[in-house]
């Protein structure tokens, strides 16, 4: 493949042993070769026994707690940081956030005093995800012809089985049933859509706790709440066009894609104020988002009446300003979260690598 590689770019746990050989097994054939390591996630690791490092070859010399041991065992991602010549991560606020006990996962010291991190924002394809292109849509419409939003909002009343009063939105839910996604916060604001005046779609798996809980909820608000269990991407695309709002309490957010799916396609994002989910949803207040000068709804404690107050303030700009509801709608479609910007970001940082 024309010699050794000028960089490589490890990501998680999975690749991160990479950077651990690169600098100590591969360290004479390839001492010019530089390592990236972006962590998606810090809750998972990749922790194994100790008795491993023979057979993986692991160098004796790293084996200690400012690299690769944690408390007796192997810690990939924990090696794959102390031995990377840059880490990155999915997001500003995430690169900061991990320094805190809050969200360090129990790496925050050594994250601290041993390893700067660089928060580059995820991207998306615009092109994949795009409402004037996408097939899997009833209709088709970008931010200057909305009508088709419309169509698509009138399907996923029809298909859902929900039927909201004037000035009711839609609330839409595309996650997985993890309590990281405080999909255990929607359930609990499920008896006040009501109150609130909104109707609910949700779609997603994971913990069967979970699923049972939301299966039972939808049987006994059935006139507010319809949920469909499993994993469907075509299903996901037509919530997230047809919903006025997307709802995304997460805990903790690395970056978050689907947020910045429902920007691209008008669909206005309520979301815990964390990690990419800060850094992407701008929130200037309600009367600034009237302007157009902000894409969603934030919430800073994670909290079901955190998760309320933000719902209540987006249902009522929803139902009482339908302008300023079109603006903010406008102004998210605006956003540029495609690749070409992170890009940018990595190609400069392997610049500076290669010096």
């Amino acid at each position: 493949m024309g010699g050794p590689p000028d960089i490589v770019h490890a990501h998680d746990w999975q690749g991160a042993l990479a950077p651990v050989y690169l600098r100590t097994r591969y360290a004479r054939s390839m001492p010019k070769a530089r390592s990236v390591l972006t962590i998606h996630n810090l809750a998972y690791q990749g922790v194994f026994g100790g008795g491993l490092a023979g057979p993986l070859d692991i160098d004796g010399g790293i084996f200690h707690p400012d690299a690769i041991e944690y408390y007796g065992n192997l810690n990939f991602l924990k090696g794959g940081m102390a031995c990377a010549d840059a880490v990155t991560t999915v997001s500003p606020t995430y690169a900061r956030e991990i320094r805190t006990e809050r969200f360090g996962c129990n790496l925050d010291g050594f994250i601290r005093h041993r390893v700067p991190v660089r928060g580059i924002l995820n991207g998306i394809d615009a092109e994949e995800w795009s409402p004037a292109a996408d097939p899997s849509l009833p209709a088709r419409f970008d931010v200057d012809q909305l009508e088709g939003k419309d169509v698509c909002r009138d399907m996923l009343v029809e298909a859902s089985g929900l039927r909201p009063h004037p000035g009711e939105p839609m609330i839409g839910v595309v996650t997985r049933f993890a309590g990281q996604k405080g999909i255990d916060l929607i359930g609990d604001v499920v008896p006040h859509l009501h109150d609130l005046g909104a109707r609910m779609v949700v779609l997603g798996d994971g913990d069967p706790g979970l699923e049972d809980r939301f299966r039972w909820l939808s049987w006994a608000f059935s006139h507010h709440l319809a949920v469909r269990v499993g994993f469907d991407p075509a299903l996901s695309r037509r919530i997230i066009a047809g919903c006025d709002i997307l709802l995304m309490p997460s805990r903790f957010e690395p970056c978050g894609l689907t947020q910045l799916y429902a920007m691209r396609y008008g669909t206005v994002p309520v979301v815990h104020a964390v990690g990419g989910l800060r850094d992407t949803v701008l929130d200037p207040g309600d009367a600034a988002l009237a302007r157009g000068e902000g894409t969603g709804f934030r919430f800073e404690h994670p909290t079901v009446e955190g998760l309320h107050w933000a719902l209540a303030r987006a249902v009522r700009m929803y139902r009482e300003r339908p302008e300023g509801w079109r603006a903010i709608m406008r102004a998210g479609m605006r956003q540029d979260f495609s690749w070409a910007r992170s890009a940018a970001s990595y190609l400069e940082l392997y610049d500076h690598l290669l010096g």
